[in-house]
């Protein structure tokens, strides 16, 4: 062991000077418990059935003033024993020393610690358990009686009404911020289609090109989609659009892009023109849909979110502007201009999937109105 452990040197030689620590006439450096560990070996006479660190059970309190006697008796006795085979201990030497008698004391020393602290820690570990329970757990049956039971159905009603108010494709309302956004600038559907995976695609793309190679890859996917919610829509005036759109969906699945998106984008139209715009503009239209979605409740959400894309569905155009058209989906251009550089396979799926949301939303709305069309 290292010397600074045994207090080795100087401050050896000045422990090994204090009364009380002679054996015989040489001195000893250190207490019993500043020595090494080593090996488990029992002194003759010492304890050999209890092995060295055997803890006792409790606190103790009370000592064998003779059993102390006896062990004290018994290290000196094995420290004797071990030093005899020393012929000079000088004060450097003391470590080594302490490492050579260590082994032969510490069994001995453990056993007969044990042996007198244990009556003491016995009639303490008696004493308490006689002692009442701090508090007796009849009180706090008492106070769980006391309290007034919680009725937690209406919360559960209120959860249910909440998830109903959401689109099937949406799993929560931690990305509502984001799917807004998609719908507002990139004039992307994102309330009942695409299905929920692709949704978190095109949440995760970096902008409107890597969001249409999302929806170019999954077509299958997003187009199956759309029937599924088609199936679902059940409100008379919308009802009678299904076949139209079901119409675009094939044509777009047959390669038919241009005939795909000028039938979805005329059917958009009418319906919003029926159902939504109550005698606007386009350009008023817009305008009224384009509502900042922090200052919306939750039943409002999703309506307001479905109209987003109308946006840049309505964006104002005109041929003789000098401007180039917009890159996005356009009535405007679809109707009145029809260039094959508008009339792609991007934009079909935009517009049948504008198509499927809408009509899925307003028939919502026809049974929750306070969800409905702005």
């Amino acid at each position: 062991m290292p010397d600074e452990e045994h207090n080795g040197g100087a401050e050896g030689e000045a422990r090994a000077s204090q009364p009380g620590d002679q054996f015989e006439d040489r001195g000893a450096a250190g207490d019993a418990d500043d020595g090494p560990p080593g090996p488990a070996r029992v002194a003759d006479g010492a304890g050999a059935d209890e092995g060295p660190g055997q803890p006792a059970a409790g606190l103790g309190v009370q000592v064998d003033a003779a059993a102390l006697r006896t062990m004290a008796s018994s290290m000196q006795a094995a420290m004797r024993s071990a030093l005899r085979g020393v012929s000079v201990v000088p004060p450097a030497g003391w470590s080594r020393a302490l490492d050579q008698t260590w082994p032969v004391v510490r069994p001995g020393f453990h056993a007969q610690v044990t042996a007198g602290l244990a009556p003491g820690l016995r009639a303490l570990q008696e004493q308490l358990a006689e002692l009442p329970p701090v508090v007796d757990p009849a009180v706090f049956r008492a106070i769980g009686d006391a309290l007034p039971k919680i009725d937690l159905s209406g919360l559960a009603r209120a959860l249910q009404r909440l998830r109903e108010a959401l689109p099937a494709n949406w799993d929560s309302l931690d990305l509502y911020q984001e799917l807004a956004e998609i719908a507002r600038e990139d004039g992307i559907p994102v309330v009942w289609v695409p299905p929920g995976e692709v949704l978190m695609e095109l949440v995760a793309a970096s902008d409107r090109s890597a969001r249409l190679q999302v929806l170019r890859t999954r077509q299958t996917e997003v187009l199956t989609g759309c029937r599924d919610v088609l199936s679902e829509v059940a409100e008379a005036d919308m009802v009678v659009r299904v076949p139209q759109a079901l119409e675009a969906i094939s044509a777009l699945e047959s390669g038919l892009a241009a005939a795909a998106q000028t039938l979805a984008v005329a059917v958009t139209e009418a319906v919003l023109t029926a159902h939504v715009a109550n005698g606007r503009t386009y350009k008023k239209l817009a305008d009224d849909v384009d509502v900042d979605v922090e200052e919306l409740s939750i039943a409002e959400l999703r309506g307001a979110v479905a109209l987003l894309p109308v946006i840049r569905f309505y964006t104002t155009w005109w041929s003789s502007s000098g401007t180039p058209p917009p890159a996005e989906l356009s009535r405007h251009v679809t109707v009145h201009l029809a260039p094959a550089s508008h009339l792609t396979a991007d934009n079909a799926l935009v517009a049948v999937m504008l198509l499927t949301s809408i009509l899925r939303d307003l028939d919502a709305a026809a049974t929750t109105p306070a969800s409905g069309a702005t």
